[in-house]
């Protein structure tokens, strides 16, 4: 069993022999969706017609079909993927113009 990694939610150290293509899949869409982070919005509810690549923060509403207030939901293979951020990431909040940093809830650090 592999070892879940503390600050970025990766699987590592595979037993020598393990099959590691599901998590290393699981892995590589994680590393897509959290390293550089720029969402669309942080105030929008979820769209009607959402592609794949399309990225959120979470705003708590129930048109969400997963995660929780907050979370960086990723459109990845047609389907929602919430993130729960750690302390320190940042994310571009694009119709903003907003540049935030993730400490216990999402905080403005530099506008355009």
């Amino acid at each position: 069993m592999p070892k879940d990694h503390p600050v970025i939610p990766l699987a590592y150290d595979w037993d020598l022999g393990e099959n590691i293509k599901p998590g290393m899949d699981q892995n590589l869409k994680t590393l897509g969706a959290v390293c550089q982070i720029g969402v669309k919005s942080k105030s929008s509810d979820a769209p009607d017609d959402p592609q794949n690549g399309d990225m959120y923060i979470h705003n708590g509403d129930e048109s969400w079909p997963e995660g929780e207030s907050g979370d960086v939901m990723a459109r990845i293979e047609g389907e929602w993927v919430a993130f729960t951020p750690r302390l320190g990431w940042l994310a571009y909040v694009s119709d903003d113009g907003e540049l935030c940093v993730y400490d216990d809830g999402w905080a403005v650090i530099a506008s355009t």
